[in-house]
């Protein structure tokens, strides 16, 4: 009868926590919608068709490229920083071949957002678009040109700074959760085994 009016017998509860499940990462959160972004480095083209080896070095860079961003999706400190100044880098050999180069700069600046502390990941970010425009303006490109990409680059990485902040607040907020329920349950057993206790007594 006590284990009956337990709480720990009832039903468990039918709230939605989706939202706030964060310890496995979800396919929307990974590198893959993101690519979307990748095809813009070609817009050039459409107004000016590119030279063959203009083709083949694009196609060399995004073949470097792509398992650069994979993986760096799943690394932190050093070694994100090293996959963040190679996507850099990557843009910045295309600089001269026509194409919207910035958009390896965008990348790049996007994972820098996930480096710890965060101030780290804000001055990777400043360093990211100040390069940018050294790069611009090395190769005499318009500035028009260059400063979408620099502003994206600062809007990216400060948009995953606060997600990765949201992220690291709701599994705190998960962990302090699960660790009252747990605190709960022990209560719960101490204070039916007291009950029992007693009515054995009583008895």
């Amino acid at each position: 009868r006590l284990a009956a009016q337990s709480r720990l017998t009832a039903p468990p509860s039918s709230r939605d926590d989706s939202a706030m499940q964060t310890k496995v990462e979800r396919w929307w959160d990974g590198p893959w919608p993101w690519l979307v972004y990748l095809p813009f480095y070609a817009m050039p083209w459409l107004f000016r068709a590119p030279t063959s080896f203009q083709l083949i070095a694009a196609i060399i860079g995004v073949a470097v490229f792509l398992p650069t961003y994979f993986i760096s999706h799943r690394l932190n400190g050093v070694r994100l920083l090293g996959t963040v100044t190679a996507m850099f880098a990557i843009g910045a050999l295309l600089a001269p071949l026509g194409g919207s180069w910035t958009v390896f700069s965008v990348y790049a600046g996007s994972e820098a957002g996930r480096l710890r502390p965060a101030r780290h990941a804000i001055a990777v970010i400043a360093l990211l678009a100040l390069a940018t425009a050294a790069v611009g303006f090395a190769w005499r490109q318009p500035m028009l040109w260059v400063l979408p990409g620099i502003l994206l680059v600062v809007m990216t990485g400060g948009a995953t700074i606060s997600r990765e902040a949201f992220y690291a607040r709701t599994q705190a907020l998960l962990a302090t959760q699960e660790e009252v329920r747990r605190l709960a349950g022990t209560a719960e057993r101490e204070r039916i085994t007291r009950d029992l206790h007693d009515v054995v007594g009583r008895t």
